[in-house]
């Protein structure tokens, strides 16, 4: 009974992982999207004030002047439809593989302090978090990328995304189409992720003694420093 008890609460935090990572992702992926915008136009040269090295504000105004809020939220569909299974899976892996890595680590090192061994494999799930996410990341930001800097033909509108997949896919197939910058995203994904989970797993109990454990202070906190540490590191 205790057993399928373990179980059954596993099964649940995974869920719960799941639905926050998902709906995290969903959320940052809708704020952000203007401001990537425009740093996507900046470095493809992109911005329509004839230089590539023209400042945020330039090319803002001159993406308003073009197109209007829409032209901000161009190749929004690919990262709001990616973002949240990325999310979700990246906290799914990361707790799955972090409870197994932590409980094989006391096993094979019963002297280890249980704070090491909780950092540790933290930082081992979200390795493991930050490779599983690029399955959607790498074709999601390709699209993305896409629709920010392209028209679809005698318009002034972004590819749909199935069309952008489609033509990506018959110029330069798979690898070289929807996976280009595959190998670069995972050097990227796995040491952030790994970063990012273990500064979150090191300041959330910490701030839940302070703060206490209910509410969800800490844990936005907590996900906010670390979000800012992986980010910068």
């Amino acid at each position: 009974h205790a057993q399928a008890r373990s179980h059954h609460a596993h099964t649940i935090s995974a869920r719960t992982d799941f639905a926050c990572g998902f709906l995290s992702g969903c959320t940052a992926s809708l704020a952000g999207q203007p401001i990537d915008t425009v740093r996507v136009r900046i470095q493809a040269g992109a911005s329509g004030t004839g230089t590539a090295s023209a400042s945020p504000v330039a090319v803002a105004r001159s993406l308003w002047a073009a197109e209007g809020a829409a032209g901000f939220l161009r190749g929004t569909a690919p990262p709001l439809l990616a973002t949240g299974p990325r999310n979700a899976i990246g906290f799914a892996v990361q707790a799955e593989v972090a409870r197994r890595c932590q409980s094989r680590l006391l096993e094979w090192r019963p002297g280890t302090a249980p704070e090491t061994a909780r950092l540790t494999a933290a930082c081992a799930g979200g390795v493991c978090a930050g490779l599983a996410q690029c399955l959607v990341i790498v074709p999601a930001d390709r699209i993305k990328v896409q629709q920010q800097i392209n028209s679809r033909a005698g318009t002034s509108s972004s590819e749909p995304v199935l069309e952008c997949a489609a033509r990506l896919l018959r110029s330069h197939g798979l690898v070289g189409g929807l996976l280009a910058g595959g190998t670069a995203t995972a050097m990227r994904q796995a040491p952030s992720a790994a970063i990012y989970f273990g500064a979150y797993h090191a300041l959330l109990p910490r701030l839940r003694e302070r703060l206490g454990r209910g509410g969800s202070a800490a844990p936005l906190l907590s996900g906010g420093f670390a979000g800012v540490v992986a980010y910068t590191a």
